[in-house]
């Protein structure tokens, strides 16, 4: 029988968690076990939701097809998981939904997105939904995708919350052998040798994972990478903090030049870079393949690495001139390395 795990995060998707080891085990539901309480009422869309054969089964009917978990109470934080194993013949988007404690209805803001398989094997999904902001979360909604007038059926057959016990590092700088704490997620490859760290991510998938963290946001309004980009031209810096809900991000464009450079990424511009920062993430920001030797990282309020000259914009000043006069230019440059260009000479 065909098993796979597939992986999803808010914003970043398909993470693999490779980075933690143990974890524990804070509410589950086992339908083989009778851990059915709560699951077959206010399911939305869906028909004949019952438990059979040890799996919550049902067909989903309408064009928002859901169900919704019994009520429990876990305390949010940034390292929890959902965990659940089924099957469907309807693939396509799906979301995981949560309510605070409290809240009457789902909202979007409470949601994080993943992908159905719709090969009707077995496959167990796990969806990092980053809702530390909730503080205390009370009931999960599971949405399945629109099956186009079509009815569709679903099995589950459990559906758990954990907590991931991430190793932790008090730094806020990494280079050399440091490193090697860094971890690729899922759909991403990493390799450590001498002092570079090479991360691969193939259609965009994965991400550059740093350790559990506790940096404080004033520290550092800059995360400057030190890297040699040879594919993928825009990234993203993102982060989870303890004060907002989510991933945030921040996109910046790299020169896939095979020349090793310095990327002074200004995260403090955001909002919500504040609180203490628990994780770090660097990938692709688009579908497309990416490669590059990391040498180093850091969170820092100052502006790294040598001058990094470009020239944005050239333009006339005035209307176009007739030939063999002279037409006058103007110049945008930008300097987006840490030091000072000096004379600048153009031709």
């Amino acid at each position: 029988m065909k098993k796979q795990t597939i992986f999803a995060g808010a914003l970043f998707c398909a993470l693999a968690l490779q980075s933690f080891g143990e974890e524990r085990v804070l509410a589950k539901w086992d339908f083989a076990d009778g851990g059915s309480e709560g699951w077959l009422q206010n399911a939305h869309h869906c028909r004949d939701v019952r438990v059979e054969d040890g799996t919550l089964k049902g067909v989903m009917n309408g064009s928002d097809p859901f169900v919704t978990s019994p009520v429990f109470v876990v305390e949010a934080s940034y390292w929890q998981v959902v965990e659940f194993e089924a099957k469907t013949v309807s693939g396509g988007a799906g979301e995981l939904f949560w309510m605070p404690e409290g809240a009457a209805v789902a909202q979007q803001k409470w949601s994080a997105r993943f992908e159905w398989i719709g090969d009707g094997q077995w496959h167990t999904y796990r969806v990092r939904p980053y809702w530390q902001g909730a503080k205390r979360v009370t009931r999960l909604r599971l949405d399945f995708t629109n099956p186009q007038g079509q009815p569709h059926w679903f099995e589950i057959r459990r559906i758990c919350v954990k907590e991931l016990i991430p190793a932790f590092s008090d730094k806020s700088t990494w280079s050399g052998g440091d490193l090697k704490e860094w971890k690729a997620e899922a759909g991403a490859e990493v390799v450590f040798k001498g002092s570079e760290l090479t991360f691969k991510s193939e259609d965009g998938k994965g991400a550059l994972v740093s350790p559990g963290l506790r940096v404080d946001a004033e520290s550092g309004h800059i995360l400057a990478v030190e890297m040699t980009v040879e594919r993928g031209e825009v990234w993203k810096a993102a982060w989870a903090t303890e004060v907002a809900d989510g991933l945030q991000d921040v996109k910046f464009r790299v020169k896939a030049d095979g020349r090793p450079r310095t990327y002074n990424v200004s995260v403090g511009s955001d909002d919500n870079w504040r609180g203490k920062i628990a994780v770090l993430q660097l990938g692709p920001a688009s579908g497309t393949d990416v490669k590059a030797r990391v040498r180093s990282i850091m969170v820092t309020d100052e502006l790294q690495g040598p001058a990094e000259i470009e020239i944005v914009k050239a333009i006339m000043s005035e209307a176009v001139n007739r030939a063999g006069k002279p037409a006058p230019m103007l110049f945008h440059i930008r300097n987006t390395g840490g030091s000072d260009s000096g004379a600048i000479k153009l031709e």
